[in-house]
């Protein structure tokens, strides 16, 4: 078996890897196939992002990344890497959005390592959804329904039947922003992102 050139070409003509070591291991076995071995964690979320904002195939099933993009500062990899060795990232994703609530740029001023659990719990819902977060249509009643995953609980809370969609939407934040203070009590969340999460719902 003999391993695989390193590309170094520009991802997606923007990126560039200027590692001074190889940031995968891959090796052709004896079929002729590729086979990757192991890649750096770091380059490994910096490649993500890129995929994130400029793959045009992932851009169809995410397709509110499309306004999205990556500063002039991380489209070089060494300076990516710089940042996230001195972040608190092992097991954690790499947010955009709680430091600064409708950022567009992924930069080391508007992105934060948050947990599994946290990324989830500001996610606007499922895609393709027709009715404001939190809310569905029940249709056999006609009226809304609101209902809400309980992160501390690990369960979905059911919030009653509504006229308005407006009104399920309202019950539904009003039980997230509730559940910030518990999150806090239980460990869930740091005391920095619990203000982040505060100033996120008001």
């Amino acid at each position: 078996m003999t391993w695989y050139k390193e590309n170094r070409k520009a991802l997606y003509g923007i990126g560039i890897n200027d590692a001074d070591y190889p940031v995968q291991k891959i090796k052709v076995n004896e079929e002729g196939k590729t086979e990757r071995q192991w890649t750096c964690p770091y380059y490994s979320r910096w490649y993500d992002i890129f995929r994130r904002c400029y793959n045009k195939k992932a851009l169809v099933s995410h397709p509110t990344y499309g306004t999205c993009s990556v500063c002039e500062d991380w489209r070089y990899f060494t300076n990516f890497k710089k940042w996230m060795e001195l972040q608190d990232w092992e097991g954690k994703c790499l947010d955009k959005d709680l430091l600064v609530k409708g950022n567009q740029v992924y930069s080391p001023d508007t992105c934060m390592f948050i947990s599994n659990a946290l990324n989830t719990f500001i996610s606007k819902g499922r895609r393709g959804q027709k009715c404001l977060t939190g809310v569905s249509w029940h249709k056999r009643d006609k009226v809304f329904t609101a209902q809400c995953h309980d992160i501390i609980l690990g369960k979905l809370a059911h919030l009653g039947y509504h006229k308005t969609e407006e009104e399920a939407h309202n019950k539904y934040l009003e039980y997230k922003k509730g559940l910030i203070p518990r999150m806090l009590e239980v460990g869930l969340i740091s005391s920095e992102e619990h203000d982040l999460l505060v100033k996120w719902y008001q």
